[in-house]
C-alpha cells in the first residue's frame, strides 16, 4: 500500500457529451481576454519594477544627501556649511519631489487600467446576463421553436 494513494484518473467536464467541436466562441473570447488582461498585468508589472528600481536610485540619492547634510551640520560654525546645508536641502526637496510625480503617474496609469477593467467586468456581465436571458426564453416552457421560414409552413388541418 503506498503512502499516498492516487485520487483516481482525471475527469475532464469541460466538453459536453457527443460534442468534439472546439472551444465555444464564448470560451475564446474569454480566452483572448484572459490572454490581453495578462499582457496589460506583465506590461504594469515591468513598469512597476522600472520605478521600483528608480525609486532604488532616488533612495540611494537621499541617502547621500543626508549623509552631506549630516557633515554640514557638524560644521556650523563656517559659511560654507550653511551654503553646502541649503544646497543638499534644496536637492533633496527635488529627488522627493520626482519621486512624488513618479508616484502620482504610477497611481493615474494603475487607475485607469482599474477603471478599463471594470467596464470590461460590466461589459462581460451584461453579455452573460443576455446570453442567459436568450437560453431562459429557449427553455420556457410552452417554446415552439423558431417561427416557420415563408413557403416552409405545415398546417396539420390541411392534410
Amino acid at each position: 500500500m503506498s503512502p499516498n494513494p492516487s485520487p483516481g484518473p482525471a475527469i475532464d467536464f469541460s466538453r459536453e457529451s457527443g460534442k468534439e467541436s472546439g472551444p465555444s466562441p464564448a470560451r475564446k473570447t474569454t480566452d483572448e481576454l484572459l490572454s490581453q488582461r495578462t499582457e496589460e498585468l506583465r506590461l504594469l508589472t515591468h513598469e512597476a519594477a522600472e520605478l521600483l528600481a528608480e525609486n532604488k536610485e532616488l533612495r540611494g540619492e537621499i541617502g547621500r544627501l543626508s549623509d552631506a547634510l549630516r557633515v554640514a551640520l557638524e560644521k556650523p560654525g563656517s559659511g560654507v556649511a550653511q551654503d553646502e546645508l541649503h544646497h543638499c536641502t534644496r536637492e533633496q526637496n527635488d529627488v522627493l519631489d520626482r519621486q512624488n510625480h513618479l508616484l502620482k503617474e504610477e497611481v493615474s496609469k494603475l487607475q485607469i487600467a482599474v477603471s478599463h477593467l471594470k467596464e470590461q467586468q460590466q461589459d462581460y456581465s451584461n453579455r452573460f446576463n443576455e446570453a442567459d436571458a436568450k437560453a431562459q426564453e429557449v427553455q420556457a416552457p410552452g417554446y415552439q421553436g423558431f417561427p416557420p421560414q415563408h413557403g416552409n409552413t405545415y398546417d396539420a388541418e390541411a392534410v
